[in-house]
């Protein structure tokens, strides 16, 4: 399964529409390798695949339906992650070491406009979640799950763009000093935005008819709050 392990002048690679599964170690080492499409016939991804490749950036396909373990770790030159809002079984570690992932990308797509509850810690994103500072969600996306962002340090702002509903903790103990709450918001749930310890100013629509009064439970830096 590690057919192409090492193979540092790999730069290339096209896979044809019988491929559904990426094996084990494949493309681990593959340090020319600066760019892959995963097709949209590949539906798993598995144990350190990409591991210590020379990836900048990657887009994960609505199709794919598991990530397996270090998946994409060590990839040191990786920047720029793109991911379906929908559940995939993942391994928290599939980006353990991306030492300069900072970026992240969240699309819809049909059905799939909820980014879903995970787990504290159980993000796809967990490992490098510390580094993030850019996150983009889609207009389509109406669903921000449970802990999605939780623990996002790096991460000063976000545009809610058409988002209706924030999940227990999905911000919390993120590093936001500024938060406009759009109006097609209209739920928002334990805790989403607390221990917010940078958040200074808060923009909050009348819009919202069910919110949760621990919200931004203890973030204590609050100074400016307009209600609109």
């Amino acid at each position: 399964t590690a057919m192409f392990k090492n193979c540092e002048k790999l730069s290339s690679v096209t896979l044809t529409n019988k491929t559904t599964t990426i094996p084990n170690n494949t493309f681990e080492g593959c340090s020319g390798l600066k760019s892959f499409t995963i097709s949209e016939q590949i539906t798993i991804i598995e144990e350190q695949a990409f591991k210590s490749s020379g990836l900048t950036s990657i887009t994960i396909p609505i199709t794919v339906t598991e990530i397996k373990s270090e998946a994409f770790s060590n990839c040191k030159g990786l920047e720029t992650l793109t991911y379906p809002a929908k559940q995939i079984t993942v391994n928290p570690n599939i980006f353990t070491d991306c030492i300069s992932l900072n970026t992240l990308n969240i699309y819809s797509a049909g059905e799939f406009t909820t980014i879903p509850d995970y787990e504290e810690n159980k993000q796809p994103w967990n490992a490098v979640k510390h580094r993030l500072s850019t996150i983009t969600i889609d207009d389509n996306v109406k669903t921000i799950g449970k802990n999605s962002f939780n623990g996002c340090k790096n991460l000063t702002t976000i545009d809610l763009k058409k988002v209706e509903t924030i999940g227990e903790y999905a911000f919390a103990s993120s590093g936001l000093t500024t938060i406009e709450i759009k109006e097609k918001v209209t739920t928002i749930k334990t805790e989403a935005f607390a221990r917010c310890e940078s958040l200074e100013t808060i923009k909050y629509p009348v819009s919202v008819t069910n919110g949760s009064p621990d919200t931004f439970k203890d973030s204590n830096n609050i100074h400016t709050l307009t209600i609109y």
